[in-house]
């Protein structure tokens, strides 16, 4: 770490201002802009960047748990193929939806590739025991970083935090759809429990794949508040929602 780094001054080096280096860092990220299939508004792709500029404006010393910044924490480049690819598989998508195979082909592509950059990424900063977290992006990046952390924690839990389950098979088409990412990792061998908390709606089909997988649990949003108005304490609800993770 550069020794004139001030962690009360202004600084604009890295993530939160840190001069880290993903080579050092204890914590990794890799930002993974890619939103081929967002279905609803898009903008997902420009996350990476935002998050970099706005915790320039957080302070460091944390009133929970002090300093962790001091161990290392930095992000990561994405592959230089990564935005060509990522912006190509964002139009194939508009023709894919109008009916065209071969930019369906495409997009599915696109996907495949990005799952295995993101897997051994992963892979690799895992085996120099360093603590990888992927930034997207839509909801299908991480399906690479859960075979890398599965391939060397056989039975690994998730905990899925979102208003919808995210179970869909190849939701359009998509093999590797924002919709998918966690019916594509219940796919992969050796994952335990998955806990979804804070689902909002579901399809039939999603309601149908969760209630005959023994590894799913869900906590929706409405049963959550229900548990509170009638005078359950959260930190009671939360040792429920997280006690079936390994």
């Amino acid at each position: 770490m550069d020794p004139v780094f001030d962690p009360d001054g202004p600084s604009s080096w890295g993530l939160f201002g840190l001069p880290h280096s993903p080579d050092t860092a204890r914590v990794v990220v890799l930002p993974v802009p890619f939103e081929a299939t967002t279905s609803s508004a898009a903008g997902t792709a420009r996350a990476p960047a935002a998050v970099l500029e706005a915790s320039h404006q957080v302070d460091l010393s944390d009133p929970e748990t002090g300093e962790p910044w001091r161990v290392g924490i930095a992000m990561d480049e994405p592959p230089g193929w990564l935005p060509a690819v990522a912006a190509q598989a964002h139009a194939d998508a508009a023709s894919a939806r109008a009916g065209d195979a071969l930019a369906l082909q495409r997009v599915n592509a696109a996907g495949d590739r990005v799952a295995a950059h993101v897997e051994n990424w992963t892979g690799a900063r895992l085996d120099r025991g360093q603590i990888p977290a992927i930034l997207g992006g839509d909801h299908s990046v991480p399906l690479g970083a859960f075979r890398a952390a599965l391939a060397r924690n056989p039975g690994l839990g998730v905990l899925h935090v979102d208003a919808h389950a995210d179970l869909r098979c190849a939701y359009e088409g998509f093999t590797h759809s924002h919709a998918s990412i966690f019916y594509n990792a219940l796919q992969q061998d050796g994952l335990g429990a998955l806990v979804q908390v804070g689902l909002r709606d579901v399809g039939t089909r999603e309601r149908t794949l969760a209630d005959a997988d023994p590894r799913v649990t869900w906590w929706t949003e409405a049963a959550l508040s229900d548990a509170q108005h009638r005078g359950r304490a959260w930190f009671d609800l939360v040792c429920e929602m997280v006690a079936p993770l390994p």
